[in-house]
């Protein structure tokens, strides 16, 4: 396991904050100093996130970075603090051309309005696509989910008919698995 905020990448190393390449292993401790973007020729996959939804384990709550080519492509899961370890990689939301949601426990998706909110102060000119589960008896399909959050009238996020949200919809795409 790399620990939180750490990278992992196909090849046999990993490209820490100092530009310096460290092998991989399921024992290679974090620097010291958090990861400034993943500086690599390939695809590098950094962990943002890799605890549940208790506090006491310090770490924050699971999310995943794809970067290609030294630029971030895909976020898998967004669980809490992952917003803040998304900043600290260097990452932008203007960058993603995904996000994908493996399913709508608290600690994949707490800090998924955060990140949503961030985008509108970054120069995004395009549709962001969320990809996640279907519902079932116990929770939404991901499509009302994000309905809840963002699109309906009376949803948790909807401060008022001129709040960036309402008024910059080309910003979220929403196209949940079938």
């Amino acid at each position: 396991m790399v620990a939180d905020g750490a990278s992992s990448s196909a090849n046999a190393d990993a490209p820490l904050s100092s530009g310096v390449h460290a092998p991989v292993s399921a024992n290679v401790a974090a620097p010291a100093g958090p990861i400034v973007g993943c500086a690599h020729k390939g695809v590098t996959l950094q962990v943002l996130g890799s605890g549940g939804p208790e506090l006491q384990d310090k770490r924050a709550s699971s999310s995943y970075l794809v970067w290609r080519a030294g630029v971030p492509r895909v976020l898998v899961d967004s669980g809490g603090g992952s917003a803040l370890r998304f900043g600290e990689s260097g990452a932008t939301m203007s960058n993603l051309d995904v996000i994908l949601l493996t399913h709508l426990h608290v600690d994949h998706t707490a800090d998924l309005t955060a990140l949503v909110k961030s985008s509108f102060f970054e120069d995004r000119h395009r549709k962001l696509p969320l990809f996640g589960p279907d519902g079932n008896q116990f929770f939404p399909s991901t499509t009302r989910f994000i309905q809840t959050l963002f699109a309906s009238s009376d949803g948790a996020y909807v401060i008022s008919a001129t709040s960036s949200i309402r008024t910059r919809p080309t910003h979220i795409s929403l196209r949940p698995t079938t």
